[in-house]
């Protein structure tokens, strides 16, 4: 993650050259499929509550359970989230959409979907 140019309070972000890291995010457990999820984490605040970078999976799905907040851009494919009880959001590239604490749900990678991502810790 020291890649990125920070001057005056301003960070560009990059991919180039940040070490991927391979496998589900932490608490998605994989309910159908065989899909391979790849970050490349681009950004992190002192102490982690703000992180960013690109993220990427290929077709499958996810059960998830969300404790921080998280900002998305999907720059690449598609998916349908589904919060138990609630209806499905399909979301393709160009998309960009918030996910709340506290959700809880299915994502479902129906094209190999890249996005950019922001995650914040909420207290």
């Amino acid at each position: 993650m020291d890649k990125h140019v920070k001057n005056d309070g301003i960070v560009k972000l990059s991919i180039d050259g940040v070490q991927p890291r391979v496998g589900a995010p932490a608490g998605w457990v994989i309910i159908d499929g065989n899909p391979e999820a790849t970050a490349w984490p681009s950004y992190a605040s002192e102490g982690a509550a703000r992180t960013s970078g690109v993220w990427q999976s290929t077709p499958g799905t996810y059960r998830v359970r969300y404790e921080k907040w998280e900002f998305c851009h999907v720059l690449e494919g598609s998916c349908v989230i589904t919060p138990d009880n609630g209806a499905a959001v399909e979301l393709q590239a160009g998309d960009v959409f918030v996910v709340e604490p506290g959700f809880e749900g299915t994502w479902q990678i129906i094209e190999t979907m890249k996005k950019h991502y922001v995650f914040v810790l909420v207290a």
